[in-house]
């Protein structure tokens, strides 16, 4: 209401509402309202009041807190995005949209789910749904744009519910940023990265291709995606937040951060072309060795203990060692994972927020870029993965699916440089023209790099390819190539007449 208020421009009503909220939930609320990026898309929202009933204050601290506004934002563009095609068949009518059917369409999938799309029929044709529109062909047309939507429906609450899988996310991300930064997540990621020359691409935990990206835009959105695929598999072992617990499991404990998997996501980082102080600070130092040392202090308390001049740092040193010569299993193939994870359908109260135990396990060798985009366009089961593959494409869009190009080996003549924009103008202007005569010729041209064949090379190369028999065709007048074959007889003869 208060932002109802301040966009008709009715100040009295405004103060009347200031005063109902304390000091420290109008802090968090002021703060909101200065996101601009963000306030653009809740404004439109704020159309539907059916939307944000009931919404508790109190989430709008962590809402602030986890500095992800243009993520936050284009989850709300979703919303009006998924909502848009029901709010044109109503018209003005967008009041008859009451709580009830907001909370009955919520996280379903009417397109991918038969369930979904039967129990939304039935709501249309008892009256459950959108109880205050009577006209029939107004319901024949609102049922038909609900059953073509083919992802979860989102609503604000669900959007809130989402904020506890987006924070620990964050917080991993904010780990190998410098400390306090004054912009959001994405912006200071932003001005850390660099374009590199190639594009990597992790395939799987530790498995990268090389790509050329198309351009600086579509890289960064590329590896900036990267690092919250990373921080959405491991961030159970990178923060102090768990995973939802299992009725059938035991309660999950927080353990230290792992110290070897801040060391990857760090070389992620790096790899995929961001610098930041924290990110050398990290690659500095030896994830083996924190590791003996605290599993020592662990063990003998350094309050109840003590070890001899030198001793600490020797064991350290040996246990480190042995840590580093346990080899790395096999990686199971995406394909395995997603049958794995495809064998039952998501309960709708476990499509948002945290994941679940299970569906985490199920879900994490499948959370990589090119998994990710080859299932894209497929509208299959409601599975942990399709809830996954919406979580991010409801905060982050398809920006990232851009058409990469993958680099060749250096074996199939890869240039040294790695584009011709890097070269200087003459040896551009060369190389094309060089190329040019040997697509008019047809011969293969010499890789950059290489030497030219020596004239030992070439007298060799000539005699091989003469027929045995000297048998040659005969020369046409009209062949355009006819100078290649009398230079090929002219050999021959010159041949023969030695031996």
């Amino acid at each position: 209401m208060l932002r109802m208020c301040q966009l008709h421009r009715r100040p009295d009503e405004e103060q009347w509402w200031w005063r109902g909220i304390s000091n420290s939930i109008t802090k968090d609320v002021k703060q909101l309202l200065n996101k601009e990026v963000l306030m653009k898309e809740v404004d439109r929202s704020l159309l539907v009041p059916g939307f944000w009933f009931p919404i508790k204050l109190g989430v709008f601290r962590r809402l602030n807190g986890v500095k992800c506004d243009e993520e936050l934002a284009h989850y709300f563009k979703h919303i009006n995005e998924t909502w848009d095609p029901v709010l044109r068949c109503l018209g003005k009518d967008v009041w008859v949209i009451d709580d009830a059917t907001i909370e009955f369409l919520e996280l379903r999938a009417p397109k991918a789910s038969t369930v979904d799309r039967n129990e939304i029929t039935a709501g249309m044709e008892s009256g459950l749904l959108f109880p205050y529109i009577g006209h029939q062909r107004t319901r024949s047309q609102l049922l038909t744009c609900l059953l073509s939507i083919p992802s979860l429906i989102p609503t604000v609450q669900t959007f809130f519910n989402n904020l506890t899988y987006v924070e620990p996310c964050a917080m991993v991300l904010k780990g190998i940023l410098d400390p306090r930064p004054k912009c959001s997540v994405k912006n200071s990621f932003a001005a850390a990265f660099k374009c590199p020359l190639e594009l990597y691409v992790e395939e799987a935990d530790g498995k990268f291709s090389r790509h050329r990206p198309l351009e600086a835009s579509e890289a960064f959105n590329c590896s900036y995606l990267q690092l919250w695929l990373f921080a959405m598999r491991n961030f159970p072992e990178m923060t102090r937040i768990t995973v939802k617990k299992e009725v059938t499991e035991p309660r999950r404990y927080a353990n230290e951060p792992n110290a070897w998997l801040w060391h990857d996501f760090a070389a992620l980082a790096a790899r995929l072309g961001f610098s930041t102080s924290r990110i050398s600070e990290i690659l500095s130092t030896n994830p083996s060795m924190i590791h003996a040392r605290r599993m020592l202090l662990d063990a003998r308390p350094s309050d109840q203990y003590c070890f001899d001049d030198g001793e600490l740092e020797r064991y350290t040193g040996q246990i480190s060692e042995m840590i580093k010569s346990a080899k790395k299993l096999p990686v199971p193939s995406s394909e395995s994972q997603i049958l794995r994870s495809q064998s039952c359908t998501e309960a709708r109260n476990r499509r948002c927020g945290r994941p679940h135990e299970f569906s985490h396990a199920a879900d994490k060798a499948l959370l990589f870029l090119p998994t990710m985009q080859s299932s894209l366009g497929d509208i299959g089961p409601v599975n942990s993965f399709f809830v996954k593959k919406d979580f991010v494409i409801s905060f982050f869009g398809r920006d990232w699916n851009s058409t990469w190009c993958p680099l060749l080996q250096k074996d199939e003549g890869v240039p040294a440089v790695d584009s011709a924009d890097a070269l200087d103008p003459e040896t551009v202007h060369k190389e094309k023209a060089g190329q040019k005569i040997c697509l008019q010729y047809k011969v293969q041209p010499i890789p950059r790099g290489s030497s030219p064949p020596s004239d030992h090379d070439e007298e060799q190369k000539a005699a091989e390819k003469i027929p045995q028999d000297n048998q040659l065709p005969p020369i046409e007048k009209d062949d355009a190539c006819s100078w290649r074959l009398g230079f090929i007889r002219d050999i021959a003869e010159h041949r023969s007449s030695f031996e």
